[in-house]
């Protein structure tokens, strides 16, 4: 047999299926580490979407938090507010308790925890929204990082929902992370919960205690005008019995003078001092038969009568007045006050709610106690101090011999110190509140209760029943929000 001896071709065949073998290889080695990549790619964008709806859970329960805190510290604030009034009170002199201020505060305490329910909780939801929401866009309106390649953030996906467990808010709400690269976007799907305390719930099983104000005195306005008297004084008089009870109480009418009421009162030898005299309006009574009280007229020579003028009074003069007792259940304005209380013998006492003496001749007032109690105190703690009670002597109020003059401090504006500054005379100034620094000279007198208050100053007709006010034992404890249930959603 013939051999063939020559086998240089052979090497060319073998190097070239190698080279086909190799390159084969490469290629399915290739493929499988692009495919590699691609998914690894995948899962990055996805963690970074994940990571981008963690942030913005974050940001916006940190956002929902600082508002809910805030909301509680403002709580807290009106609560330490009525905690040190109620201190004030609490003490067994209660020098420095004013039960208006008291009130208010509690007032605004519960009115603040009673509207977290109804107003604060329905404005955050939809604050917060309004906030990390945009519909403009399929991503987001607050960026974590935009550059020309890549964009990563988070926005919420629909409004939060409130649900109730025991006396807690549940606040859910749900993120969208956003993460996209070179025209890829990946998004990731978050909710969480919020739990936060309902305060008026705590609030609800607080006891009650009882505050009792002004060493009991139950209500700091004296009725100054009662409302159960009906008989008319002549009538009075013509049917009268010695079996009546004194005080004798008897209203006027607009066809009987107080100067016939003085002579038949005298017929029956009866004296006139024992009587308390009201009328309904001063503008239809006669002081003398001669003429009606209307605006501008006189008070004069009325000698030992107690007169309870309901509303206002608006005079010209008022003179020589002995051991008279007036009581207006509004203002008295009066253009002279001359003589008034010039019979030593007899002392004058004239309680008002408000006064203008600001056209009064400057002439002294003697043997006289001018009293100014303001409003029902329930009508005087709403009002800006603009329209509180009226107190103006304009510099022409002047305090003589055995005079004094006592105010109600806190019910009247806060003008109503320096007016008092401007009183003249060797009369005493008795004032009933808060504590008043200014007032630091010794005609000045504060009196921190109101029952001595009043029994100085020749008030007497007061009922001590005791004020009270029936407020929270102590203050709730809010504890703080907390951010908890977070569910992943892919």
């Amino acid at each position: 047999m013939k051999q063939i001896i020559n086998q240089r071709g052979y090497a060319l065949l073998i190097v070239l299926f190698t080279i086909i073998i190799f390159l084969s290889l490469t290629a399915v080695f290739m493929s499988r580490s692009l495919n590699h990549v691609t998914q690894e790619r995948a899962v990055d964008m996805n963690n970074q979407a994940v990571v981008a709806a963690e942030m913005g859970v974050k940001k916006i329960g940190t956002d929902i938090n600082n508002q809910i805190e805030f909301k509680y510290s403002e709580i807290r604030d009106l609560g330490d507010t009525f905690k040190l009034e109620k201190e004030k009170c609490d003490q067994v002199d209660k020098e420095n308790c004013n039960s208006i201020i008291l009130k208010k505060s509690l007032e605004d305490y519960e009115n603040e925890i009673a509207n977290f329910n109804s107003i604060f909780v329905p404005a955050l939801v939809t604050k917060v929204y309004g906030t990390h929401f945009d519909d403009n866009t399929d991503k987001e309106n607050i960026n974590i990082i935009s550059n020309p390649n890549n964009y990563l953030g988070y926005k919420m996906s629909q409004v939060p929902t409130i649900n109730r467990e025991g006396n807690m808010f549940l606040l859910t709400y749900n993120v969208i992370g956003f993460y996209e690269k070179i025209e890829s976007l990946k998004k990731y799907e978050m909710e969480a919960v919020i739990k936060f305390v309902d305060p008026k719930n705590l609030l609800d099983v607080v006891e009650n205690t009882t505050i009792l104000l002004n060493n009991g005195i139950i209500n700091e306005s004296v009725t100054i005008f009662p409302t159960d008297v009906t008989t008319h004084c002549q009538s009075y008089l013509q049917t009268f019995k010695d079996t009546n009870e004194k005080p004798y109480s008897c209203k006027m009418n607009s066809s009987y003078s107080l100067a016939s009421l003085k002579t038949d009162i005298e017929g029956k030898i009866l004296q006139i001092s024992d009587f308390n005299i009201f009328i309904d309006d001063w503008a239809d009574i006669s002081v003398t038969g001669n003429g009606k009280g209307n605006s501008k007229g006189n008070i004069k020579d009325l000698f030992n009568f107690n007169l309870y003028v309901n509303g206002s009074m608006d005079l010209g003069n008022i003179n020589n007045l002995k051991n008279f007792k007036l009581y207006v259940s509004g203002k008295l304005d009066a253009d002279n006050a001359n003589n008034i209380g010039k019979h030593s013998e007899g002392h004058n006492t004239m309680v008002l709610q408000e006064l203008d003496a600001s056209k009064f001749n400057g002439k002294g007032i003697m043997n006289t106690t001018v009293v100014l109690l303001g409003l029902e105190e329930e009508l005087e703690a709403d009002l800006e101090d603009d329209t509180r009670p009226l107190f103006n002597v304009d510099k022409k109020f002047r305090l003589d011999s055995s005079s004094n003059l006592c105010i109600k401090l806190d019910s009247f504006p806060a003008s109503a110190v320096s007016q008092l500054l401007t009183i003249e005379g060797e009369g005493k100034i008795y004032y009933y509140g808060t504590k008043n620094d200014k007032l630091n000279e010794p005609k000045y007198n504060h009196i921190p209760e109101y029952q001595s208050f009043l029994s100085t100053c020749g008030v007497t007709n007061y009922a001590v029943e005791g004020e009270s006010l029936n407020a929270p034992s102590n203050l709730i404890n809010i504890p703080s929000v907390t951010i908890n249930d977070v569910t992943y959603n892919p």
